[in-house]
C-alpha cells in the first residue's frame, strides 16, 4: 500500500487558460471605479493564483503568479488610464503594491506545496519499502531511512518490541545519536510461552517513567492499529516536530507498527 499525490497539474490547465479573460475582466472592472487602482484585478485574479499554486505543477503555479502580478500591475494602470493628474501618486502605486502581493502568494504557495509533495513521494517510497521488508534487519534500516528522510536534522533510534526479552531492544541508530540500553516492559500478559506486546495504555506510563528516568524526549510509539505498540522512534530533540512533518511521521509509524508485528509473526511461525 503506498500513497498517492493529487496535485498532477491537470487541473491547473483550465485557471492558466483563464488567467487572460481575467485580465480583460478586470480592466473592465478597474474603469468603472478607478479610485483605487489595483483592487479588483487584485481580487479577480487571486483566485486563479492560489487554484493553480494549490492543484498545479510548479512552472504552473510560478508562472500563474508572474503572470497575474504583472496582469494586476497593467489591469490597474490601464483602467485608470494613467491619468496621473486626478490619481495621487500613493493611488498610482497601488497596483504595483497589489501585483507584487500577488506574485509574493503565488510563488510562495507554490513552493509551499511543491516542498510537501516531495515530501510525501519520500514517506510513499518509504512506506513501500517498509511494507517490503521480509525481516526484521531489512525493515530496521527500512524504517531508519524513511525517518532520517523526513527528518533529516534530527538524530533517531529504533527500539522493536522483543518478546523473548519482555521488551523494547535498540535495533539502529541514524545521525550519531547516543544508545540507550534496553527498555523492559514490568506487569505485561504472558500467552503460549511469549510476551504479548504492549498496550497504549502500557506505552503512556513506559513512556513517563522514560522522561523522569532520562529527561524529556520526542518518543512515537509505533502502533499495528489494534492498541498494541511493537516499537518506538526515539529523537535527540525534545521538541516535537511541525504539525506537517508529525502527520508524515504518523503515518510511518502505523504502516511500520504493523509491519513489525507480521514480521515478529513470520519468524516465530518459522522458528515453530
Amino acid at each position: 500500500m503506498t500513497l498517492s499525490r493529487a496535485r498532477s497539474g491537470r487541473q491547473a490547465v483550465l485557471f492558466v487558460l483563464l488567467t487572460p479573460l481575467l485580465m480583460f475582466l478586470s480592466v473592465c472592472l478597474e474603469r468603472a471605479d478607478p479610485r483605487v487602482p489595483g483592487k479588483f484585478a487584485f481580487l479577480v485574479l487571486l483566485g486563479p493564483t492560489l487554484l493553480v499554486a494549490l492543484t498545479g505543477k510548479r512552472w504552473q503555479g510560478l508562472a500563474t503568479a508572474v503572470i497575474s502580478g504583472l496582469g494586476c500591475v497593467i489591469a490597474g494602470w490601464v483602467g485608470s488610464g494613467m491619468n496621473l493628474a486626478t490619481l495621487s501618486t500613493t493611488a498610482m502605486s497601488m497596483p504595483v503594491i497589489l501585483g507584487a502581493a500577488l506574485l509574493s502568494v503565488g510563488t510562495l504557495l507554490t513552493l509551499r506545496c511543491d516542498e510537501a509533495e516531495r515530501r510525501i513521494g519520500d514517506l510513499d517510497s518509504a512506506v513501500a519499502r517498509v511494507v517490503a521488508a521480509e525481516t526484521v534487519e531489512h525493515l530496521v534500516e527500512a524504517i531508519l531511512d524513511a525517518s532520517a528522510t523526513l527528518i533529516p536534522d534530527h538524530a533517531v533510534e529504533l527500539y522493536v518490541w522483543e518478546p523473548r526479552e519482555h521488551g523494547f531492544v535498540p535495533t539502529g541508530a541514524r545521525n550519531g545519536l547516543r544508545p540507550m540500553y534496553a527498555v523492559p516492559l514490568f506487569g505485561g500478559l504472558i500467552k503460549d510461552g511469549a510476551a504479548l506486546a504492549p498496550t497504549m495504555q502500557d506505552w503512556k506510563y513506559l513512556d513517563h517513567e522514560l522522561d523522569r528516568a532520562h529527561g524529556t524526549e520526542h518518543r512515537l510509539p509505533l502502533t499495528s492499529g489494534d492498541d498494541e505498540v511493537f516499537g518506538f522512534l526515539r529523537f535527540e530533540d525534545t521538541k516535537s516536530p511541525s504539525s506537517e512533518i508529525s502527520h508524515l511521521l504518523q503515518i510511518l509509524a502505523n504502516f511500520s507498527g504493523l509491519a513489525i508485528k507480521n514480521v515478529l509473526l513470520f519468524e516465530r511461525l518459522r522458528e515453530q
